[in-house]
């Protein structure tokens, strides 16, 4: 029994040092959605996320490669993102959102002066947005 305890214990500790830092997403990206699903299995076979963590994968819109799979932190104010990849993970909110915009302004007309904006969502850093609206929970 002692060696048990002795097991879970360490392996308790090797989950806790593997975890990310409370905040974070780990960031893919690809150059079409084959490309995000393949590289998001890679990720998983290797170990660098499992489940539960937040992945957040967007097609690469930019002229240059596509940038190194990471982890991203969210450092309060400042993001721990380069302007590269802002301006791509903008580009694929842009891109998600096209046909889903024209179908909620359709649908939401008739209740356009009931809606109350979310004071919440001036809280969160750019970091924290770009979570909400493309994160997602690995299975």
């Amino acid at each position: 029994m002692a060696t048990i305890h002795a097991i879970e214990g360490r392996l308790r500790k090797l989950e806790k040092a593997r975890t990310p830092p409370a905040g974070v997403f780990y960031l893919l990206w690809g150059q079409s959605p084959e490309d995000l699903e393949q590289g998001l299995a890679a990720a998983k076979a290797q170990g660098v996320v499992s489940r539960g963590h937040r992945v957040v994968r967007a097609v690469w819109s930019g002229s240059e490669d596509a940038p190194s799979p990471r982890w991203v932190s969210d450092t309060g104010m400042a993001s721990d993102l380069t302007r590269a990849e802002d301006n791509g993970l903008i580009y694929e909110m842009e891109r998600r959102a096209a046909d889903l915009i024209k179908e909620l302004r359709d649908a939401a007309e008739p209740y356009r002066e009931a809606v109350e904006p979310n004071p919440r969502l001036n809280q969160l850093t750019d970091v924290q947005l770009v979570l909400e609206a493309l994160g997602e929970r690995v299975r």
